[in-house]
């Protein structure tokens, strides 16, 4: 599922008679954090901070026609201060029988929601769409029901050069994007580090020199 076909599946349902250039926008606001700080109230009000809000209409139609992609700078803003629960809460704002249209024409590229989780699969679909432009902007964006599985959603077809990519401090580095991992991830990677410290010493003890036999 492209970038594109989210965006176009949600908007006859979602849109609410908005311009298209104003509904891609809208969906972004409603994906970030709210802003923390007084700097990112600044840039709230300057419209700084959410990087669609001084786009062109146009580009941002073609963004929704798949004519154009994301740069990899803005992509990467975006996931940088998502808050997935803010984008469920907004999916759950609409009517009952818009969330099950919603559901029905998600199944048709083999994502199977229900009513009762199509804001969380939404808030899914969205990171991942966004996800492959923050790693390679010259790659189509593409997620379905496997993506969505994959919680960093860096994919085959999206490869990066392996030195620029590492873990630290609770975020993932690819080479200049730097990304926010969750709670499960961080805990995923202190797990990983210790199970390599574990095996490099058990390596060091196995292959110490057997002591001569007199």
């Amino acid at each position: 599922m492209l970038f594109s076909e989210f965006v176009q599946t949600l908007y006859p349902l979602l849109g609410g008679g908005m311009n298209v250039g104003a509904f891609v926008a809208e969906l972004v606001d409603n994906f970030m954090e709210n802003p923390a700080s007084k700097a990112d109230d600044v840039k709230a009000a300057n419209g700084e901070y959410n990087p669609f809000a001084k786009l062109q209409e146009a580009t941002l139609k073609q963004y929704y026609n798949g004519n154009s992609q994301i740069s990899q700078k803005n992509a990467a803003a975006i996931l940088g201060r998502m808050d997935k629960a803010k984008f469920a809460a907004f999916v759950y704002e609409f009517s009952p029988d818009a969330l099950s249209t919603l559901c029905d024409d998600l199944k048709k590229y083999g994502v199977m929601p229900t009513s009762l989780n199509v804001g969380e699969v939404c808030g899914d679909l969205f990171e991942g769409a966004l996800r492959q432009f923050a790693v390679n902007k010259k790659m189509p964006t593409q997620v379905g029901k496997e993506e969505i599985s994959n919680e960093l959603g860096i994919f085959p077809d999206g490869r990066v050069p392996m030195e620029t990519v590492y873990l630290m401090n609770g975020r993932l580095h690819i080479g200049e994007t730097s990304i926010k991992l969750s709670d499960k991830l961080r805990r995923l990677q202190r797990l990983q580090a210790r199970k390599r410290a574990t095996y490099q010493n058990y390596m060091r003890h196995t292959q110490m020199p057997k002591p001569l036999m007199r």
